[in-house]
């Protein structure tokens, strides 16, 4: 385990959310805290994504070309929602995770980068 400084970017619906943070990094996973205090966990070895705050928790996985089932809960209501996943790029190296998919004709772009 240890602690490296990253650079994540979000971009959806042309808002694009760009800020670097501190992770921890082990083995294959990389964890870090989003500016809302969202906790994020992507597995690179299983090319899945994990988001929680105190609404929601979210599970994606992605598979290039492929569509995969994510799935949206919502605490205050304990309601679980399907979400249909369309992953047209999926790029990890030991540096760089970016992701390109769209839900509901929505496209998302995600990267974390790891800084020097």
């Amino acid at each position: 385990m240890s602690k490296v400084k990253i650079k994540v970017l979000n971009i959806f619906e042309g808002k694009k959310d760009c800020y670097e943070t501190i992770a921890i990094q082990e083995e294959d996973k990389i964890k870090y805290k989003e500016l809302d205090n969202t906790t994020v966990v992507f597995d690179q070895k299983k090319k899945s994504l994990y988001r929680e705050n105190k609404d929601l928790q979210m599970k994606y996985s992605f598979i290039e070309e492929k569509e995969t089932e994510g799935t949206i809960k919502i605490k205050e209501l304990n309601k679980e929602l399907s979400v249909m996943i369309h992953t047209k790029k999926v790029r990890i190296d030991n540096k760089k995770i970016e992701i390109i998919f769209t839900i509901e004709d929505n496209e998302f772009i995600y990267q974390v980068e790891v800084l020097e």
